[in-house]
């Protein structure tokens, strides 16, 4: 558990006040998140690592402060998949404590992943894994 509240950036004495508050459905702040350009920069955990792959598989890592941040729109729409250009799917793998969201291009190399931790009662974005090519 100790391990867990590390890489949210809590102590293990912030768990205590925060079991008071309800715990967070992903849902409810995925909506927000995807909506609310204010909410969804409290609820990043910056600076945002991207892990990128290049075309020789090697893998550099890539920090987007804050400051540099533009709103991230995860909303999806079906017709996304038949588009002409930049045509992609989109799925949601949830697990206990962590949903990845990923977005697979059709015959574009689109291949990323939004990983989000539940952090305490809450969820945040914490890393993004860009594999396109």
């Amino acid at each position: 558990m100790t391990i867990l509240l590390t890489a949210c950036g809590l102590n293990p004495s912030d768990t205590e006040d925060k079991q008071t508050l309800r715990t967070e459905k992903f849902d409810d702040f995925f909506t927000k998140f995807t909506s609310d350009s204010v909410f969804q920069i409290k609820r990043i955990k910056f600076p945002l690592v991207t892990m990128i792959s290049d075309n020789e598989d090697r893998m550099r890592i890539n920090e987007t402060p804050i400051d540099r941040w533009s709103h991230l729109n995860l909303d999806y729409k079906s017709e996304y998949q038949t588009r002409q250009i930049d045509a992609y799917t989109q799925e949601m793998r949830m697990f206990k404590d962590s949903v990845i969201i990923e977005l697979r291009g059709i015959d574009n190399g689109i291949y990323i992943d939004y990983i989000f931790q539940k952090c305490g009662e809450q969820w945040y974005l914490i890393l993004k894994r860009d594999f396109s090519s």
